[in-house]
């Protein structure tokens, strides 16, 4: 990696999170994640920022002139998202000034779609075999007390 662009992107990205609180919540956010992800869509920004459309593609375009990756327009049922060019995490902590040096993004970086249906999964109760046995009754037509379940172990 260019060390200059780098350094430029590390200015840059620690001016926005000192001057901005949109930038400020977004990269304790990002620095706080356990997993890279390849991109993050418009709609998840607005959505994890609580602000409007317009307000994220700004933010997007600001991360692309920074060099923190690419901001693509969603095409032909494509979503419009930022493609990370470096690792979100790194960035998040750069930012912060919790650390000096900005990562390549990982190769077992998320897809975005991915990284949402685990967080989903993870806000879902965990499934009980009370519930198991109502859903199996509703799908077979049943009453829940003729669905016995059992488990092995």
């Amino acid at each position: 990696m260019n060390k200059e662009i780098l350094k430029e992107t590390r200015s840059q990205i620690r001016n926005l999170y000192k001057n901005d609180s949109n930038f400020r919540k977004f990269f304790d956010l990002m620095a706080d994640h356990q997993k890279d992800a390849t991109s993050t869509s418009i709609d998840r920004i607005c959505q994890i920022l609580s602000i409007d459309r317009a307000t994220a593609v700004a933010m997007a375009r600001t991360l692309e002139s920074a060099g923190c990756g690419q901001f693509i327009v969603g095409r032909k049922g494509s979503r419009s998202r930022f493609e990370w060019r470096y690792s979100r995490i790194s960035l998040g902590q750069v930012a912060k000034g919790s650390k000096q040096d900005i990562d390549a993004l990982s190769d077992d970086a998320l897809s975005e779609e991915t990284e949402e249906a685990l967080e989903r999964a993870a806000l879902q109760p965990p499934f009980t075999i009370a519930e198991a046995k109502r859903q199996l009754a509703a799908a077979l037509g049943v009453n829940p007390d003729q669905i016995e379940i059992q488990v092995r172990a």
